[in-house]
């Protein structure tokens, strides 16, 4: 038997709570993604599939062509309809390992892609009439004065405070 203390629960945000996180509109990036995974499991896979004689190019919208160079997809069974769902991976970059994604899993890539310094920065902007004082801006190592009776720490730390 499993132990109470052994197993855990763990729950992850959905996308549009990563969505709303980040200060976007709920759907920001969950619908276009589902909408570009809809249009390519039934116009890339699906529909050339089941309409002999067709290709990608007959039911694909052309602006989706590239990714066929640009980006590798997997096949993932599932119990809804079309039966499968499609993985895609990150952009090709010369990299040996490929790391495919699910319709969330990519919204979620991109949703924490979207933070950068300049975002980090401006979040933080607030802060910094908290910290004028300019001992609080010296490096971390020179706030402490710790007596430690070897070198380097034999010198008066006291004229870098």
């Amino acid at each position: 038997s499993v132990s109470p203390r052994s197993s855990y629960l763990v729950e992850t945000y959905s996308v549009a709570d990563r969505e709303v996180m980040m200060g976007l509109p709920r759907g920001y990036v969950e619908l276009p993604i589902k909408k570009l995974y809809d249009e390519l499991t039934n116009g890339a896979f699906l529909l050339p599939e089941t309409n002999p004689g067709k290709t990608y190019r007959d039911f694909l919208p052309t602006g989706l062509w590239h990714l066929r160079k640009k980006c590798r997809f997997k096949f993932k069974p599932c119990t809804d309809a079309p039966l499968f769902q499609i993985l895609i991976s990150s952009p090709l970059e010369g990299k040996a390992d490929l790391d495919y994604y699910s319709r969330d899993q990519y919204a979620k890539r991109l949703i924490g892609n979207g933070w950068s310094l300049p975002v980090v920065e401006h979040i933080m902007e607030p802060l910094r009439d908290l910290y004028r004082d300019k001992k609080m801006l010296k490096p971390c190592g020179y706030r402490w004065t710790y007596s430690y009776r070897w070198a380097p720490f034999l010198q008066n730390l006291d004229s870098l405070m």
